[in-house]
């Protein structure tokens, strides 16, 4: 009977005790969980090239990633970029509308920029909600074409740093050592000489580095006594003192290297923490953003061994942490996955007389890609710029940054891939510990969609007012007026230098002359971390030839080439005219000095070809005067007058207007060209029902009514930037050094794929024997996509 009770207070304590597991383990994933709830985003920046002359242009194709689950974000519209000097100085700001996760856009340079190191930075507003920084930061060389050398950057050593695999300096137990030597200005030093000392001054061992800087070496039983690093280089000695030596602890260690399907962990600790934790329960998670996974561990021996299979990690990057029940972390380790990163086939179609067609594939996915094509340089690293691959699915995860990824992961060499594994042991995890205990972090910054429009109405005595909103991109809407005249209209795109015009309408909806003091906001949020941009230091002894422009390389300003036109003497020279009508059913008139003396003013103009201009409160509503058939489908539109006939379309220099009281006084000697079209023309939808008619005002012409105009009209200043087609520098040799080395050849932003996955460009050849495809992008299932090829001309 004894026994029996024996067997069920064991089973009792077996029962509670994995109860108890099960709460924590709950209480970890509801930490992560709510955590990663409001779901953060990373941006990738494609830069058609990272060296740039000073009077080129930065062409860019940013990809703005949902980090939850690895695709396009379609809920991001602003993305910042902006542009500074190695001083901090800001030297460009934009800001960019992003369309279903994508936008493109340029950096046009100044010519008297000087010779040097820049930085582009991009971020959303809404970034700024978080402890981590989650922004882009690029480094870019720029130079300037009259420089032949330039000063060498130095490399003198500065400052070395360290971390201990698993986190902590165990007592009495084997801990593995990650190093990275930096030179002044953040690059890797590559050295043979850094010791590891005792504290009596005794080298226990020499680390070696690689060109990043990374190294690593054992301290095998360290006793309670000091550690430190050394270098000394020429007469300088950079000293770094390790951290104390833990007397109770774990680390964990990994083995990524002997298989590509499992990798081999252990927890080690030493003999004061065994007595202390021996047969203690504790929990080894396996995360990444939320998502989360548990591994139960018995502590028994100081060497507890695990072999998981590569398939239980997620891909990419994994933090590995080790809980005890009380929720308190003991070690924590990076494992890289490899990432699943499909290929994308790529083949020359056709080769024309200056060009050739590039045909791409993916299996079964539907992509987005930007293709960058440049020359292949002799003596060059293959690789051009940063890689989606980089920054999503790796450094995105880590605190600082592993440059030169490529260098790791673009072949199967076993020994890259341990100091791949190195830079992972030096790294710690972007997301902490103790903060993701904390869940849910308040938000303070706005998601924000498109721009606001915020403002008042001075002297504001108008009951039930309304304001009217018209934009030359066709936005057309009306919102209440507050009671003190304070508006606000929300979520717009504005691109910059556009016409919008606010009109205030009373109740019955009559214009009312009002004075409207308005401005964006949002359009410019700071970034609330500190950026990471420090001075460039120069080798002042020595100087190297960066550019040879001792030949001509570009062509002068002041040289047009035109092309061949042939005029006879018969040959009426064709009219140009400004009106890009979507209907060519009507030609535009061309004013001349007899239509001015014959009509005087627009108004009389207009009522004598057609149009009926219809007076009333201020207003002038222009409709066309001609009686004809109305389509059936238009009878239930209420905005039709009573006639049957809708207001027409009203423009002056392409931009819409609210109605024709503008024209009211306007002189036809100050009117350029007049296109009327009273019929529904192709392209502007139920707007155009009613017909268009478009004024363009003389060059140099200013209406001085409009000052006194119930509408008025504001410029958009700081908008969204206009997104341009890749244009390139025109260059006299393309075989010429400086274009072998940094030119530019073509950019291709935007490319999507069809539903099978398939794709195709023209590229301009210019004269090459080689070019080189830097081609970033990502699929419809998160795969990201980062290829780089060289095709060769025949």
């Amino acid at each position: 009977m004894k026994k029996i009770i024996f067997l069920i207070c064991i089973a009792i304590q077996l029962a509670n005790a994995q109860q108890s597991k099960e709460i924590i383990k709950n209480q970890i994933a509801t930490s992560f969980s709510k955590y990663f709830e409001n779901n953060s985003e990373n941006v990738f920046l494609h830069l058609n090239k990272n060296k740039f002359l000073s009077n080129e242009s930065i062409w860019f194709n940013a990809y703005v990633i949902n980090k939850k689950d690895g695709k396009l974000n379609p809920n991001t519209t602003n993305l910042v970029v902006k542009m500074y000097n190695d001083q901090n100085e800001l030297l460009y700001n934009s800001l960019n509308y992003v369309s279903n996760g994508i936008t493109n856009g340029q950096i046009k340079l100044k010519e008297k920029l000087p010779t040097g190191t820049y930085f582009i930075h991009a971020y959303t507003n809404y970034m700024n909600n978080f402890i981590e920084d989650e922004s882009s930061l690029y480094k870019i060389d720029i130079f300037d074409l009259k420089d032949q050398k330039i000063k060498k950057k130095s490399n003198a050593p500065f400052d070395l740093s360290y971390n201990i695999e698993g986190g902590n300096l165990l007592y009495q137990s084997e801990n593995k050592i990650a190093v990275r030597a930096i030179d002044v200005n953040g690059d890797g030093f590559k050295t043979d000489n850094i010791e590891l000392k005792d504290e009596k001054g005794i080298v226990i061992s020499t680390i070696k580095t690689n060109e990043q800087g990374y190294g690593f070496s054992f301290l095998t039983n360290p006793n309670n006594e000091k550690y430190s690093l050394s270098l000394k280089q020429d007469k300088n000695t950079i000293t770094k003192n390790l951290n104390s030596v833990k007397t109770i602890g774990f680390n964990i260690s990994v083995n990524n290297n002997v298989n590509k399907e499992n990798l081999i962990l252990k927890i080690e600790t030493n003999d004061i923490s065994l007595a202390k934790y021996k047969n203690e329960s504790f929990t080894l998670l396996i995360n990444q953003n939320e998502k989360i996974k548990f591994i139960d561990i018995i502590i028994k021996d100081k060497t507890t061994q695990l072999i998981i299979a590569k398939n239980q990690l997620y891909e990419g990057i994994n933090t590995l942490r080790l809980i005890d029940n009380d929720l308190n972390l003991h070690s924590e380790r990076i494992v890289y996955n490899e990432t699943n990163c499909p290929k994308i086939t790529i083949s020359k179609k056709q080769q024309l007389k200056d060009s050739i067609i590039i045909q791409g594939k993916i299996k079964n996915k539907i992509g987005v890609f930007s293709i960058s094509t440049n020359p292949v340089p002799e003596n060059s690293n293959f690789n051009t710029t940063s890689s989606i691959l980089d920054k999503i699915k790796i450094n995105s995860y880590l605190n600082e940054e592993i440059k030169d990824l490529n260098h790791y992961l673009s072949s199967d060499d076993r020994t890259k891939k341990i100091e791949f594994d190195i830079a992972l042991i030096h790294s710690k995890p972007k997301y902490n510990w103790i903060n993701i205990k904390k869940g849910l972090p308040k938000l303070h910054y706005e998601f924000d969609l498109g721009v606001n429009l915020k403002g008042k109405i001075y002297n504001y005595d108008v009951e039930d007012g309304k304001l009217r909103f018209i934009s030359k991109d066709g936005i057309n809407y009306t919102i209440p007026v507050s009671s003190n005249g304070d508006f606000e209209f929300k979520n717009l795109v504005l691109t910059d230098s556009t016409s919008i015009f606010l009109t205030l309408l009373d109740k019955k909806e009559r214009v009312v002359k009002t004075a409207i003091h308005s401005r964006l906001i949002n359009n410019n949020p700071s970034f609330n971390k500190v950026l990471k941009i420090d001075p460039i230091v120069y080798d002042n002894s020595s100087s190297i030839e960066i550019l040879n422009t001792n030949d001509q390389l570009f062509e002068t300003n002041d040289l047009v080439l035109l092309n061949e036109i042939i005029l006879s003497s018969t040959q009426k020279e064709k009219e140009e005219f400004r009106a890009n009508p979507y209907s060519y059913s009507k030609d535009p008139y061309k004013i001349t000095e007899t239509h001015a003396n014959t009509y005087r003013d627009v108004l009389t103009f207009l009522e004598m070809h057609g149009c009926k201009i219809e007076r009333g409160f201020g207003e002038f509503k222009i409709r066309s005067r001609i009686n004809g058939f109305v389509s059936t489908s238009l009878k239930n539109i209420d905005t039709l007058s009573a006639s049957g006939k809708k207001e027409a379309l009203l423009f002056i220099d392409d931009v819409i207007i609210p109605d024709g009281s503008i024209f009211d006084g306007m002189m036809l000697d100050q009117v350029d060209e007049i296109y009327i079209d009273l019929n529904t023309p192709n392209g502007y939808g139920t707007r155009g029902l009613g017909g268009i008619i478009k004024v363009y005002s003389r060059k140099g012409y200013i209406n001085k009514k409009q000052a006194t105009q119930k509408t008025k009209e504001i410029i958009v200043e700081n908008g969204f930037k206009k997104q341009h087609t890749f244009k390139n520098l025109t260059y006299t040799n393309y075989n010429h050094p400086t274009f072998k080395k940094i030119g530019a050849i073509h950019w291709s932003p935007k490319i999507y794929t069809d539903k099978n996955g398939d794709f195709e460009i023209k590229i301009p050849t210019l004269n090459q024997n080689q070019i080189k495809l830097n081609i970033q992008g990502i699929d419809n299932e998160g795969n990201v996509y980062n290829e780089e090829q060289i095709i060769t001309i025949e």
